[in-house]
This record gives C-alpha cells, structure tokens and sequence, in this order.
C-alpha cells in the first residue's frame, strides 16, 4: 500500500514539474515577443519598450501590438514580415494549449479498473463540460507534448528576432536600431 502512495506521489510531482517547464517554455516566447515589438516600433530604449508591452495583460492584444508593428516596419513581402505571419498563425493555434495549462488544476482520478493517477483538468474545460462529453484530464505526457510545441516555437521567435537584431542590441545595452 505504501509503494501506491509513493507512485501516485511520483505522478503528482511530474504532472506538476511538467506544467512548470510548459509555463516556463511559454514565457521565454513572450520575452521574445517583447524583444521583437521593441525592434520594430525602432525603441531606443529598451526597458521601455518592455514595460509598455508588458502593461498589456491580454495576450491577443500583445500579439496585435506586435504585429501592428511588424507592418509598419516591414515590407508585407519582406524575409520578416513573412516569418512574422507563419509565427503569428502558429501562436494563435498555441494559445488555447498555454490557456489550458494556466487555467487549471492537477486532481486526483479514480482510473477505470481501479487505482488513482494525478491528471491536470482545465478549469475552461470544467465549465463548459457536456454530460455526453468525457473531462478532458491531461496526463504528464500530454503536458510535455504541450511543452514540446512552446519549445519549437521558442526557436522560431528566438530566430526571427535574431534576424531583426533584437537579442544583439538587448545584450549590447546600446539603443535599437532606428
């Protein structure tokens, strides 16, 4: 009895380690964010920048701020401006994914067959259930896929902001280029 208690402690602390690293995956994609809205609103100081585009709580409206920015700085056929809307279209399908991870909680379920195992249940997916419908529970594994997906996303904002300069002139601590 004591080894169930200790395995279903071991998938409460992996379901929990696996959202932290998900959250924290999406962070690092909205610094980049910030970096690229500082590059292309032509900031000349940083700090700045990221303040104004950090005031803003809603994650849609960053996106627009970035990409209202994006427009005016960019040729709508330039090298940028495009991988700017492939990134912009991705996120907009990411978004719901990171919404679920931060509107949640990690619960206890009884499995068929018996036993108990820790799964992460989405508050959205709790209010709007259907009698018909199965709760959508999220096991560990489901949350690393999750985080899988934010990280191939870092790679591509980490990209298009090296592209445009933004970590060089962040790192540099000299003002962005005009």
């Amino acid at each position: 009895m004591q080894e169930a208690g200790k395995a279903l402690e071991a998938t409460q602390n992996e379901l929990y380690v696996s959202l932290a690293k998900a959250l924290d995956a999406w962070a690092v994609i909205e610094a980049h964010l910030c970096s690229i809205f500082a590059v292309a609103v032509t900031a000349t100081d940083y700090s700045a920048a990221a303040a104004a585009f950090s005031a803003i709580l809603s994650f849609e409206a960053q996106i627009d701020m970035v990409h209202a920015s994006m427009g005016r700085r960019f040729a709508p056929n330039s090298p940028e401006y495009s991988s700017w809307k492939t990134i912009r279209k991705k996120l907009d399908k990411l978004r719901p994914a990171r919404n679920r991870l931060a509107h949640g909680k990690v619960v206890p379920v009884v499995m068929k067959g018996g036993g108990m195992e820790f799964r992460y249940l989405p508050f959205y997916h709790f209010f709007t259930h259907k009698e018909r419908d199965e709760f959508m529970h999220l096991t560990a594994r489901d949350v690393k896929a999750i985080e899988a997906e934010f990280r191939g996303m870092i790679v591509a904002v980490h990209a298009l902001g090296e592209s445009i300069g933004a970590q060089q002139h962040i790192k540099s601590g000299k003002p962005l280029p005009r």
